[in-house]
This record gives C-alpha cells, structure tokens and sequence, in this order.
C-alpha cells in the first residue's frame, strides 16, 4: 500500500510486523531510514511517517493543531493494522504515537502492541517552557537553536535552507506549545519511555508519569547523550525494539 504518508526504503509485502516511525518537531521521514534497512533483516517493515510541509511533501502546508494530524495518521495506519505493529517516536514524535494510539482505540481498531516514547516528558506533565511558535523568525531561528540544538548547523549556515525548513518546524511547534492533554483510559499496550541522560528539558520527573498512561508493563531507560541522544544510540534503540516485537511473539503462559 503506497501513501504519501510514509516512507518505506525496504518495503516488504510479507513483513511478519510493522514498526511505525514519528519524526521529532521539523524533521522528514529520512531520519528513520537506518532503522528500516537495519529492521528489514528482521522480517519488520519499518514505515517512516512524512508529515506534511518537509522533503517529499515540502509543498504541502504542514499542519498546525493535533487533531487533524492524529486523524489523519489513523486513517493511514488503520488499513496496516492487519498484523502486528508497534510505535517509536522521538521528541513531538512521542506525543503524536501516544494520540494516534489513543485515536485508534477509539475507533476500535487493534492498537500497537507497544509504544516507545523517546525524548518526551509525559504528555499530561504542563508545559514550563516560554512559547517560541509566535516569535518572529530571527528570534525564533536563535532560541531553537540555543534551546533544543534544533536545526543542524549546516542548515542555520544557508539562508535558503533555512527558509525551507521553518515553517514546518514553526508548525511543529504550534502543535506542541497548544497540545492539551485531555484524560482517558490507560493504554493497555507496553510503554517504554527512553532518554538522554543530559537532555535538560526532560528530566525525570518528567518522565515518571508516563506510567500512568499504561495499564501495561512500563520501562524507562536512560542513555548517554543530549535531546538527540538517538542519534548516537540508533543500534541500541533499534535493538530496544527488537525484543519487544520478539516478545509480542511468545506464546502467553498459562
């Protein structure tokens, strides 16, 4: 099945499951390439979201409201829930698998069987940073920067890059700053929640109450490294995620 929606650099008709990648704020698809090629040796068909406004969908407006992106997605994955799959999102791509798992229960349609929340404080945990969607673009170019080491420097270096990337970063952002969480059921799926040990904006204590949005087993791991510690963890990450498809398999005991 062939969408806009993802991209998929090893496709694989017979996958015996499915992982669904969610980018972090103002990035494509391509930064969960690896992870394809490294999952297809696996028999998994990792699948790549590409959200509106960025790469192959530059000249799309990128959305700026959750809503309309988590039903979106769910119309996307709900035709690939025919076998088992699960949930990996980075930073804003955290938040996003956590409400299109919640849209898909919704629905009545067979969630993931876990979700992995990386570089993400719990999404009912308030927000206690300043907004920066609103700011205008220098000032918004430097806190990003300053802040999250969101834009890759040879991007800050080319002005006509950067006048490519921004919006759909400012519309990311738009959608974090404005998030409200609203209270539901626990998601009866695993939740793993991962993090940078020197990322200063998701501390512990933000961390903790993702627990509480599971009624399933709940495991939180700490690795070497800054907000963008999955850059330089990919194989551990990726190894994370092997063992929870390989633990979906087993038979249940008695």
């Amino acid at each position: 099945m062939s969408s806009s929606w993802f991209s998929v650099p090893v496709p694989n008709a017979q996958a015996r499951a499915r992982l669904f990648c969610m980018p972090y704020a103002g990035s494509g698809a391509s930064c969960y390439h690896a992870w394809s090629r490294a999952l297809a040796a696996d028999g998994i068909e990792a699948r790549s979201v590409q959200l509106p406004g960025r790469e192959s969908r530059l000249r799309e407006p990128a959305l700026t409201a959750i809503g309309p992106l988590v039903s979106a997605l769910a119309d996307q994955i709900a035709p690939l829930a025919d076998r088992p799959f699960g949930f990996f999102g980075h930073s804003m791509g955290a938040l996003v698998a956590f409400e299109v798992a919640r849209e898909l229960r919704r629905r009545h349609i067979a969630g993931p069987g876990f979700l992995c929340a990386s570089g993400a404080g719990a999404p009912q945990v308030p927000r206690d940073e300043a907004p920066l969607h609103r700011l205008p673009d220098q000032e918004f170019v430097r806190q990003v920067s300053e802040k999250y080491q969101g834009i890759p420097p040879q991007v800050l270096q080319h002005q006509e890059l950067l006048e490519l990337v921004l919006p759909a970063l400012r519309a990311d952002l738009t959608v974090i700053e404005n998030y409200q969480f609203v209270e539901s059921e626990p998601l009866p799926c695993p939740l793993l929640v991962f993090s940078g040990e020197g990322d200063e904006h998701v501390t512990p204590a933000k961390l903790a109450p993702w627990e509480a949005l599971t009624s399933g087993r709940f495991e939180c791991r700490m690795f070497p490294g800054d907000h963008f510690f999955l850059n330089d963890n990919r194989d551990a990450l990726i190894d994370a995620v092997r063992v929870e498809f390989q633990r979906m398999e087993r038979p249940a005991a008695c």
